[in-house]
């Protein structure tokens, strides 16, 4: 969780690609970086995951289609293509989708609450069911044209727009809440309310995005220049119509029908400079600037007032600067290779509320050192130590720190965001070690993360036995585990890995949270692929994930299977890939949230996570070629996944 999404080594805003609209088709590989170095933007617990694409070429039309479909009412379609004329190279991507998702769950709540209408009960039990219909369309266009000015100096620039409008249906048949004493070898149950609930809502979201890159080289070419510069505005506008029915007796029915209406907007910008200078071959420093404005409006109104706490209508405007330069200072030493660096950033978080009750302001600013250091040495040829640290920070995102009610399943629960939240500070440290021997590669990493200002969700309970959920800053947070991978080639055409992990989790709460869990969690992946002649491919991989902790909360066990195959055509150039997700149908999402005298547990379950999926792909002139370049960064868990299915 809380991980950074790069695209080309850049954040997916400045590739001009946002990773929802990414077409898969143009993937090459995805590189994973655990622990990074001081050259990249602080933000994410977890590290970076940097989506690798198919390098464009300058000259001749090439470039891939694809379309899929499935079981699941899941379908795409996608158009990569490059045209280069010399010193120029024009490229495009067009995609659409359309997604139908639904599911279906129940959800338990035992809380301590006395009753009026029974003095002797002292708990009470809600117990009901839910169903979901989620449906999306939607499309993006890329445009872009690279420009290689001379042999020296690059110029990329890019325009992108989209547009998708998704509509989902909520539906909560009928949640009965009863009362009864549980000190009682036989309770009584006794009926106190049932509720149907209907929830319908639309949203229309339009995207719009500019970016420009520049790349100087030098004579020497492990020396360079970049800069980058983003522009992101997109616009939102939803609206929610609930209907309600509460029946207290027979002749107590309470009916309500409330509409609510969202509007807004949001712009980003962000500029990077990146310099890299080599003194020797194994000694080089890279130092840089990145700035970065967030802003964020939204409008909300309903029609219906029906609980204290709420604003029929509030205005929020949130406003964020983050101005910040690193240096980042690498060299081996015969087998020893370091790199030591930090990033200064100076930010400031600013968000206005204006309601009917009262109009509130939260102004955040603060200052941050954040240093990186990586030693890495070799054990031969075949071993490798690397031992890292790093800070880095988790901020919270516009619809966490909005504080406009939600009330589509009022009476049972209502959210909310928090806009005094500030940002998690994390320190990470890590210990890897890495074998290669004939064709075996084995990996093993020891980790410890300390979160000071740990963000999580927090439910709270009142005396009418509603749940109110929000967001707080916990007082800490800590994480520390084990992972262990292994990767091995049997035959040229039968290779697999085995990742597994076994670590802790501990949250510690403050004044406004009291809560204290910790509990053991592990997981294990499994994954084999078979390369076979005339171009045939098969990958098979089954992944368990044991019980993990997240504030009140307990997710528990799943495990979920799958396969896959691909059969290239006409030398490869046309592809048919066959998908089967689910293959057990075990995929379930369970939740144990435990507060101050309640606990719910929640069960959901998609509906077609088992379906079959078809793929059919045509290269354009072999497609987009590829590069096969791989980088060594010498940061901690470095690694890369082909994307061979």
């Amino acid at each position: 969780s809380n991980i950074t999404i790069l695209i080309d080594g850049r954040p997916a805003e400045l590739s001009g690609m946002g990773l929802d609209q990414l077409a898969a088709s143009s993937i090459e590989s995805i590189e994973i970086i655990s622990n990074p170095s001081a050259k990249y933007n602080p933000e994410g617990m977890s590290g970076i995951l940097n989506i690798k694409t198919k390098k464009r070429t300058f000259s001749g039309v090439n470039g891939m289609v694809s379309v899929s479909s499935s079981t699941a009412n899941r379908h795409n379609a996608s158009a990569n293509i490059n045209v280069g004329l010399g010193k120029v190279n024009l490229f495009t991507t067009l995609s659409g989708n359309y997604m139908d998702r639904k599911s279906k769950g129940n959800t338990e709540t035992f809380s301590d609450i006395l009753s009026s209408l029974y003095p002797n009960d002292n708990q009470q039990q809600e117990i009901g069911s839910k169903e979901r219909n989620r449906k999306g369309l939607g499309g993006n266009i890329r445009l872009g044209a690279d420009y290689r000015i001379n042999a020296r100096n690059t110029l990329t620039i890019s325009v992108q727009a989209g547009s998708w409008r998704n509509d989902q249906f909520n539906y909560t048949p009928g949640t009965k809440t009863y009362s009864f004493n549980n000190t009682l070898a036989e309770p009584d149950y006794h009926l106190l309310q049932t509720l149907r609930n209907t929830s319908k809502s639309n949203s229309l979201f339009n995207q719009y995005n500019g970016t420009l890159a520049y790349k100087l080289s030098f004579p020497n070419p492990k020396q360079e220049l970049t800069l980058d510069a983003s522009f992101d505005y997109n616009t939102s506008d939803g609206n929610t119509r609930t209907e309600r029915d509460i029946a207290k007796d027979s002749s107590d029915i309470v009916n309500s029908i409330q509409n609510s209406q969202t509007q807004g907007h949001r712009y980003n910008f962000d500029g990077q400079i990146n310099y890299i200078h080599p003194f020797t071959d194994k000694l080089k420093l890279e130092v840089g600037y990145q700035g970065k404005i967030r802003s964020s409006f939204s409008a909300d109104r309903q029609d219906l007032r029906i609980y204290k706490l709420q604003d029929t209508a509030l205005d929020f405007n949130y406003v964020e600067n983050i101005h910040g330069v690193y240096a980042n200072f690498m060299a081996e030493i015969g087998k020893f290779s370091f790199q030591v660096g930090g990033r200064f950033e100076g930010a400031n978080m600013y968000a206005y509320t204006i309601s009917e009750n009262k109009d509130t302001s939260f102004n955040y600013p603060y200052f941050r050192f954040y240093p990186a250091v990586h030693i890495s040495y070799k054990i031969g040829k075949k071993q490798e130590l690397q031992l890292s640290y790093s800070r880095r920070v988790n901020r919270p995102q516009a619809r966490n720190l909005n504080p406009f009610i939600d009330y589509s399943n009022y009476p049972l629960s209502i959210s909310f965001g928090n806009p005094n939240l500030i940002p998690e500070d994390i320190h990470s440290l890590e210990l890897n070690y890495s074998l290669f021997f004939g064709k075996t590669s084995l990996y093993a990493s020891v980790y410890y993360r300390f979160t000071d200002n740990i963000i999580r969700r927090y439910t709270d309970i009142d005396s009418e036995g509603m749940r109110i959920t929000t967001s707080l800053n916990y007082d800490r947070g800590t994480n520390y585990g084990i992972d262990l991978t292994w990767e091995q080639e049997i035959f040229k055409w039968w290779r697999f890995n085995i990742n597994g992990g076994f670590y802790r989790n501990i949250t510690k709460g403050g004044l406004n949270a009291d809560v204290n869990t910790e509990g053991y969690s592990y997981n294990v992946r499994f994954n084999t692929n078979f390369t076979l002649p005339k171009f045939f491919y098969i990958q098979a991989s089954c992944n368990y994930r044991g019980p993990s902790y997240w504030g009140q909360s307990e997710m528990r066990p799943f495990v979920v299977a799958e396969v896959a195959i691909r059969k290239g055509f006409f030398k490869n150039t046309f592809t048919v890939g066959l998908r089967l997700s689910d293959i057990f149908n075990t995929s379930m999402h369970n939740s144990i949230t435990r507060g101050d005298g309640f606990e719910t547990t929640d069960h959901n379950k998609p509906l077609y996570s088992r379906a079959l999926y078809l793929t059919l792909s045509y290269k354009i002139n072999q497609g987009i070629k590829p590069s096969r370049k791989r980088s060594n960064t010498g940061e901690s868990s470095n690694s890369e996944m082909e994307l061979d299915m």
